[in-house]
């Protein structure tokens, strides 16, 4: 299309990255229609000259040759060098910012530029505005969304700084043309959606086909492996008969030393691509967007591979995958060639991209109107898009992950914010599955071997995923059948068979289908259920020693597993493929994870057991299992699984003849702090146990699932997420002395109080650099304080020695000094010797990595039993804390002290670790954990306090429900009534509603520990003296069990009570108490470093709640919240009041969030069984 005759031609200047054919080739095309509009371009690239000039032959366009910026530097294929590309990024574009701005800004006026268009270099937006001209940017991605996810990995400052300076340069844009596959952006206050701007095929299939000397029925696929040096080499049976592969590689050989085999033929380097994709049966290749857009817009299936770090890649594969295009390959296969069973998936794919190609076009003519400036057309802020980019960049970077990208399905275009991840509830809806239904239906279909079948009707969960399994056995699931797990499965129209719009369209995702095939029908199953957990006290301090309080909550993961003699083993296609070149089959692991598609991860996990063994029959190595499933991060999730096996195996000496196949359906969100893969790894340990008569206690069990994930899975958790998993119950909390491992019992949660659990929307990671680097500072603080230890005590023992040898000095002089002397002589002693002589039994006889043996044995001989929460919080502030440095180098630590203890993380020379507060944390925590138990202990004084809150109207007026314990599902309990309340013992605890120091008031909070304990001790004496008696607290009107019909008739009053009519101070000390050692443990977490902007703002709109409601002149309804977990991120637990005014409250806190962050965040609510309680199912499906 020509210009408009009545303008003068444009003046453009068009800076291209030089990262990337993709954008090379979307700016060719969009500048081709600015060249037929009759203007001006010049392009600014560090990208090839030739690939510019010999696409757009025109006097009016030129190029400058200039580098602004880095893009990503690879270290092979599949794998970006995170701390390269930001070194580049720095050295190019920060180190030399001040003179390529200058420079840029005086190039871009001399020349009279009208536009300056970027795709997508940052500096050329903030050069444009200093040099007054108009700036767009065209691009589906930005670099400060790249780089904010390499700063999870890398922890320098001036990193840091590099990516708000990105966005900063991008804010100066006055607006965004955003292609389709895009990423969240939110530094950009203007976007508009244009169509993909792609590469259309010059050439009819035939013709090309035609000059290729292919028949017209050939199968042709088409290698795009272009970008890097990497040597691929191929071999003949890469492909299923009748197949040719064309592979672009820039014109260089796939491999120097390697002739082609006849059924691959190399593409020139000229070759234009799209002629290709045009003609052929499929593409093998990366997901970029160059290749994304010409697949779709030629409606051609594309097979990829996934990619480490690059974290646009999910967006642009929900796309492929909206549009059937999508057929994932295991980095595995693809390297070893089995590549049959793929191709023919994608062969039965019918690719539909219906949306317009002509972003080039629709491009050119805006930034023509924009370069006009034409008011009618200007660009306008859309606040709601920003902030929904805002919510998403946040949810997905603000946390450390495993070279992996979540992407919020609430995003994807046509997706329901609302829906819940991974949940059975919609599908339990559709089929029909309500608490309390009858089980006959259910009970019809399946025989129960062995199990309780009398939980059923309490677990509308596992009767859920019962009913999804009877779903999967479908008339037409014969057809998936050895036809390949995941994406190489063919497709079904077994969804029809499904009760229901949603549950067919959830039947329709690939682990659906490659999950139909996973069993045969006509045999048993073994079906175990493990809840998440909330981590209500303790946290990131068991690892050190700590006291900490769980609660079991109602969501968790179901597994599902059979074993398969080899004879009756049925396997997917690429499995096939693979024991046929090996020789013939073989035992195989076969794992499908229900939900993939909630997350960027592959649905399906397999691995040959014979791998899991050395050729003289012995397991291999943890590290060895740990390195193979990071060679596939797509499928890493796998080592949870996999762990399982090689734990039983090296620890139990369990053996696997059978092949064996496992389906895990989880309702615990990941990254969310709910301990998702602890729930995962006891589901499946408590299956693999079940299926191989392996007896294991619970607790045995639990060390295990923490060993599979601290030696396989490289995750540096403490054993508090498996034990609660494990021996968790119904409304109790489990309270846990994790040195290592002791179970103290349950901590009833009062029927007058209750937890909940907000989602924060940010996403947590156990293994991410931050919690690591606490826990590896923690670990260099117990070193030194164990130092500083010793040479106390040698200095007090030679000052007593002194002092006693007749030299005349009075040792009253010194107050205290014995009583120092007698604690660094315990402190230097292990104070749990058979804790530790079993905690080092079971290390030594695991891994025989070297120097673990020796660390373990080093750290059971450390000050203070070797664990930091054995110190109290007086030792440490009078005799260490001083001692301590705020941050170490790992060179200098290492060189002055040696080994930091911790056999699970290792230090890293180059890192400056935090170690004052990382040390401090488990001290205060495990006194606060202490006082927060003994408090729930002193059920009548809480009581006193919930009834007077509750009647106090709990911040506004509502009416109580009728129960008023801790909801729970399944098998819940709602806790025995309390006793009529007396009089509190915990009188005066002043507690300040001003800043929550980690640290404050331990005294304080010592005395109410005691006071507690007096509480509960007193009331059971006079109770049991005095049966009949009761106190004389207020209300009177509710003291004497006669009054219980007026008592309930006051509970159930609808007003509203000014302070003045309130009770005394006294009996709302313990509910404020508890939550006062909440927020001063969430302190306590932001002091390591572990905290985050979402989980921030959660607690402090807690903390809100209550001090509006005492202005208000009412009782607050909510009383505490802590961030839980490995921090980070993930979720807030929330103390308030059972029934109405608690939940309303809660649910006033999500409707507050929501509003201020666009994201509606998930609630945990109610506890339910572990998996001892809960046992396993072994059922068979009725005939």
């Amino acid at each position: 299309m020509a210009s408009d005759a009545t303008h003068d031609p444009l003046s453009i200047a068009y800076y291209c990255t030089g990262h990337g054919l993709g954008h090379a080739t979307r700016s060719i095309e969009v500048c081709k229609h600015l060249v037929e509009r009759g203007h001006s371009v010049t392009v600014i690239t560090a990208a090839p000259a030739r690939v510019f000039l010999r696409e757009v032959p025109s006097a009016r366009f030129l190029l400058r040759k200039a580098v602004l910026d880095a893009g990503s530097k690879q270290l092979d294929p599949f794998t970006v060098d995170v701390k390269g590309s930001l070194e580049d990024y720095y050295n190019t574009a920060v180190v030399r910012r001040d003179e390529m701005l200058a420079a840029e800004v005086q190039w871009l006026q001399s020349n009279n530029f009208d536009l300056v268009v970027s795709d997508v270099v940052p500096l050329a937006c903030t050069a444009a505005a200093m040099a007054g001209v108009p700036a767009v940017c065209v691009s589906n991605f930005s670099w400060d969304f790249i780089y904010s996810e390499y700063l999870t990995t890398q922890r320098r400052t001036e990193f840091k700084r590099l990516v708000w300076q990105i966005a900063q340069d991008y804010s100066n844009a006055a607006l965004l043309l955003r292609l389709p596959g895009y990423v969240p952006m939110p530094a950009f206050t203007a976007i508009e959606d244009v169509p993909l701007v792609v590469r259309h095929a010059r050439k009819f299939p035939a013709q090309v086909r035609e000059e290729l000397g292919l028949p017209l029925d050939a199968k042709l696929a088409v290698l795009i492996h272009g970008g890097h040096k990497a040597e691929l080499r191929v071999t003949e049976d890469f492909l299923p008969p009748g197949w040719v592969c064309v592979a672009c590689n820039g014109g260089r050989p796939l491999s120097p030393d390697t002739p082609l085999p006849p059924n691959f033929r190399l593409a020139p380097a000229d070759v234009y691509t799209p002629d290709l994709v045009a003609a052929c049966d499929c593409v093998i290749g990366k997901i970029g967007y160059g290749t994304v857009s010409e697949v779709l817009a030629h409606g051609v299936p594309l097979v990829f591979v996934r990619r480490d770090f690059f974290n646009e890649e999910p967006f642009l594969r929900k796309m492929l995958e909206l549009h059937g295009a999508a057929v994932e390959m295991k980095r595995r296969d693809f390297l070893e060639g089995h590549w049959g069973p793929y191709l023919q998936r994608a062969c039965s794919l019918n690719v539909r991209y219906n949306e317009p190609t002509n972003g080039a076009e629709v491009v050119a003519a805006r930034l023509e109107q924009v370069a006009r400036g034409d008011a009618a057309t200007a660009p306008k802020p859309n606040p709601m898009t920003r902030l929904r980019d805002t919510v998403v960049f946040g949810y997905l970077m603000a946390t450390p992950k495993h070279g992996r990208v979540d992407v919020p399905d609430w995003y994807v275009n046509g997706a329901d914010p609302n829906r819940r991840l991974g949940s059975f509830r919609n599908l339990a809806d559709v089929a029909g599955s309500t608490p309390g239904a009858s089980l006959d239906p259910l009970l019809k279909d399946w025989r129960v071997i062995e199990g309780d079948s009398r939980v059923l009707p309490h677990m509308p969960d596992t009767v859920a995923f019962l009913q999804l399994l009877r779903q999967l056995d479908s008339p037409h699931a014969e057809e998936q059948r050895g036809s390949g797990g995941g994406s190489d499965s063919s497709s079904t129209a077994g969804a029809a068979a499904a009760d229901g719009a949603e549950a067919a369209a959830e039947m329709e995702l690939p682990e659906f289908r490659a999950a139909r095939g996973l069993f045969r029908w006509d045999d048993e199953l073994v079906v175990t259920r493990a809840p998440g957990r909330l981590d209500v006290m303790g946290g990131i301090a068991d690892y050190s020693g700590s006291l900490v309080l769980q609660m079991p909550i109602a969501e968790a993961c179901h597994v599902a597993l059979q074993r398969h003699p080899l004879a009756k083993q049925q396997v997917w296609k690429h499995i096939k493929a693979r024991h046929d070149k090996l020789g013939g089959p073989r035992p195989a692991l076969r794992v499908v994870s229900l939900h993939a598609d909630d997350t960027n991860r592959a649905p399906t996990f397999d691995i040959d057991l014979d791998d899991l063994y050395e050729p003289d029959g012995s397991p291999i190595p943890y590290s060895s299992l740990r390195a193979y499933c990071k060679k596939d991060p797509a499928s890493s999730w796998g080592a949870y699984v996999a762990g399982c096996l090689l734990v039983l195996a090296r620890e139990k000496g369990v053996a696997y003849p059978d092949g064996i196949s496992i389906l895990v359906a989880s309702d615990v969100p990941e990254g969310k702090g709910a301990s998702s893969s602890a729930a995962l790894e006891v589901a499946v340990m408590t299956a693999l146990a079940a299926a191989h008569d392996c007896s294991l206690s619970s607790r045995e069990l639990a060390i295990l699932c923490q060993k599979a994930e601290n030696l396989v899975v490289g995750a540096p958790c403490g054993v508090m997420d498996q034990l609660t998993s494990s021996l968790g119950d119904a409304g109790q909390l489990l309270a846990l002395l994790c040195q290592p491992a002791e179970v103290q019992g349950t901590t009833p949660i009062p029927p007058q109080v209750r937890f909940w659990g907000i989602d924060s929307g940010i996403r947590h990671s156990n293994g991410g650099s931050d919690y690591t680097s606490v826990r590896v500072g923690t670990f260099m603080g117990l070193k030194l304080i164990s130092e500083a230890a010793r040479r106390l005590q040698r200095n007090s023992s030679s000052m007593h020695d002194s002092s006693g040898s007749g030299s005349g000095r009075n040792t009253s002089s010194n107050p205290g000094s014995s009583s120092v002397a007698a604690a660094l002589t315990a402190a230097v002693s292990p104070l749990h010797k058979d804790a530790h002589v079993e905690q080092q039994q079971q290390q030594q006889q695991g891994d025989s990595n070297s120097g673990r043996a020796s660390i373990d044995n080093s750290r059971s001989m450390c000050a203070f039993g070797g664990y930091l929460a054995n110190i109290s919080p007086s030792q440490y502030k009078e005799l260490f804390e001083s001692q301590l440095p705020s941050h170490l180098q790992g060179s200098d630590f290492l060189n002055l002290y040696g080994p930091h203890l911790d056999s699970v993380t290792s230090i890293d020379l180059s890192v400056n670790y935090a170690l004052r507060e990382p040390t401090s944390h488990p001290v205060h925590e495990n006194f606060r954990v202490n006082s927060f138990r003994a408090l729930l202990a002193a059920a009548d004084a809480l009581g006193d306090a919930a009834t007077a809150a509750v009647v106090g109207g709990g911040g506004e007026a509502r009416q109580r429900h009728g129960s008023v314990g801790q909801d729970s599902r399944p098998g819940s309990s709602s806790g025995a009534e309390l006793p009529p309340p007396a009089a509190a013992a915990a009188a005066g605890a002043g507690v300040s509603h001003g800043g929550h120091n980690a640290r404050s008031s331990m005294e304080d909070l010592l005395g109410m520990q005691q006071l507690a304990l007096e509480h509960a001790a007193a009331t059971t004496q006079q109770q049991q003296h005095a049966p009949g008696s009761s106190g004389n607290s207020w209300p009177e009107s509710s003291s004497s069990s006669s009054n219980g019909a007026q008592q309930q008739q006051q509970q159930q009053q609808v007003r509203l009570v000014h302070v003045d009519e309130q009770p005394p101070a006294a009996l709302l000390g313990p509910l404020e108490t508890l939550g006062e050692l909440m927020f001063q443990s969430h302190a306590s977490y932001s002091a390591c470093g572990l905290g985050s902007d979402g989980t921030n703002r959660l607690v402090n709109i807690v903390r809100e709640h209550m001090l509006d409601a005492r202005k208000a002149g009412c009782a607050p309804a909510l009383y505490g919240a802590k961030i839980t977990g490995g921090g980070c991120g993930g979720t807030v637990c929330v103390l308030g009041l059972a029934g109405s005014a608690g939940q309303a409250a809660v649910d006033a806190v999500v409707k507050q969030y929501q509003a201020e962050t666009g994201y509606t965040p998930f609630v945990f609510a109610g506890s339910s069984v572990g998996a001892a309680r809960f046992g396993h199912l072994r059922l068979i499906r009725r005939k």
